[in-house]
């Protein structure tokens, strides 16, 4: 059995015992309002058959966010998560601890790979930026393997102390039941995502500024 063949079936595993219990744990980690708000990117998707809300603050304004949401992505920054999951799936998603000014542009219409293309003798996968309000809020969406339709929906939310709610929705139609099992999976990869994220910015934000040289007159 090759090492994604074990990864894969031990996800499976794992899905199959949180399949249940998940939920619970989306619960603890959004307020009540977090989780019945109707956020940017729902219209994308109105009666999704799957899906989830995460949350969590960031001690850092949208500004030292945003520039860390816009380079996600394989062959980009990376999505911040369990990189060895990754690796063993042979996505070849590498994750970064900087900002990459070239990949600062983002506009509707533009692809987010999600594996390589082609991923393992099949077309990869991938997002389309289908809105990106500066500071404010980043969809993408997916046409899913299963036929369905998927979107991430990330929306930042200013709160007191020069801090943000980053409030994370994953929003689907997905026919299959086996795609439903896999959700706990997806969630432990988001939580990953969330919490590179926070850590990112926070430490982004903590560094002091650059230093200008002086010239001392004689």
């Amino acid at each position: 059995m090759t090492v994604v063949a074990i990864v894969v079936v031990t996800l499976l595993a794992a899905g199959v015992l949180a399949y249940v219990g998940y939920p619970w744990w989306c619960r603890r980690v959004v307020t009540r309002a977090e989780a019945g708000a109707v956020l940017p990117g729902d219209e994308l998707v109105p009666d999704p058959t799957t899906g989830y809300t995460l949350a969590t603050t960031i001690a850092a304004p949208p500004s030292a966010i945003w520039p860390w949401l816009v380079q996600i992505g394989q062959g980009r920054g990376g999505f911040y998560t369990h990189e060895w999951v990754e690796r063993a799936l042979e996505a070849d998603i590498h994750n970064v601890d900087y900002l990459v000014s070239e990949l600062q542009h983002l506009e509707v219409g533009d692809r987010i790979r999600l594996t390589p293309d082609p991923y393992l003798g099949r077309p990869g996968q991938s997002l389309v930026v289908a809105r990106a309000d500066r500071n404010r809020a980043l969809v993408l969406a997916q046409q899913l393997p299963s036929g369905g339709t998927g979107t991430w929906a990330f929306v930042l939310e200013p709160i007191a102390n020069n801090a943000t709610r980053l409030v994370f929705r994953r929003r689907g139609t997905q026919p299959s039941r086996f795609d439903r099992i896999a959700l706990p999976g997806y969630y432990y990869m988001d939580r990953g995502m969330l919490a590179g994220l926070r850590k990112r910015a926070e430490h982004a934000s903590a560094r002091p500024p650059p230093q200008r040289a002086t010239t001392v007159h004689a």
